[in-house]
């Protein structure tokens, strides 16, 4: 067994700077009284937090993925790398990004790069276990999909909004290890480095109010580093075990 990729271990980074991403699907919505479909989940994941992020597709071409890929931007931000598969659309929208930007001026080229610049990583060919992260949460993305909606037949605009609801639900889970110690405070899970809090109910008052914006941006800043304190104490030891496969299975 290799040891972990160096961007599983970056403690203290944005969420979703290393992403990786993954179709699942297809999902039978309805688009007329007598017409159906077939659409496609989306699933990206951070590769430190394991927060997840869902989108819809209408087919697997590589300019539809580009526009997932434009909402993924505009919600989480630009992200350092994307760790896919060696799926048709991912490979073709590398391919059409670099053509996008092949006949531009050099000084427009790195202002582009400075700014939007993303690292692709392809995985080795006929090895899904190297994008395991985007594959165990979408085993638990479509086990919620299916308590949530069973065999009924959803609009688009529904499935959408069933996947923010789900995507909130998985990152409600606990991750790393549970405390048993009253002083370690709860399990930490993503929302608390996307929310600031576990549940994305309204936290109960009271609350001090403070005029200084000073204040109020240190106030942030602890909230995130209490989250990476409890992920190197909770999650991080987690991680640095190297388990050996012993015995031959299917992936």
């Amino acid at each position: 067994m290799a040891n972990l990729p160096v961007e599983r271990l970056a403690p203290f980074t944005p969420p979703f700077h290393f992403t990786a991403c993954d179709y699942f699907g297809p999902i039978v919505v309805k688009v007329g009284r007598n017409k159906t479909t077939k659409h496609y989940g989306v699933i990206f994941t951070c590769l430190n937090t394991r927060a997840v992020h869902l989108e819809v597709a209408v087919d697997c071409s590589t300019m539809e993925f580009l526009q997932v890929l434009r909402r993924f931007f505009a919600i989480r931000g630009h992200p350092k790398l994307i760790q896919s598969d060696n799926g048709t659309q991912f490979v073709g929208a590398q391919r059409k990004l670099r053509e996008m930007v092949k006949g531009w001026e050099k000084d427009e080229l790195k202002e582009f790069c400075a700014e939007r610049q993303v690292t692709w990583k392809f995985i080795t060919p006929l090895a899904p276990h190297q994008n395991g992260c985007a594959e165990s949460l979408v085993k638990s993305c479509k086990h919620a999909l299916k308590k949530a909606i069973g065999e009924q037949r959803l609009t688009p605009f529904e499935l959408h909004t069933y996947l923010q609801e789900v995507a909130n639900l998985v990152n409600e889970r606990p991750i790393g290890r549970l405390p048993n110690d009253p002083d370690d405070g709860t399990y930490i899970c993503p929302n608390d480095i996307l929310l600031g809090r576990a549940s994305s109910r309204v936290p109960q008052g009271p609350f001090r109010p403070s005029k200084n914006p000073k204040e109020r941006v240190e106030f942030v800043q602890r909230i995130v580093d209490a989250f990476w304190k409890s992920w190197i104490r909770d999650v991080f030891p987690l991680l640095v075990p190297r388990r050996k496969w012993n015995t031959d299975r299917e992936m």
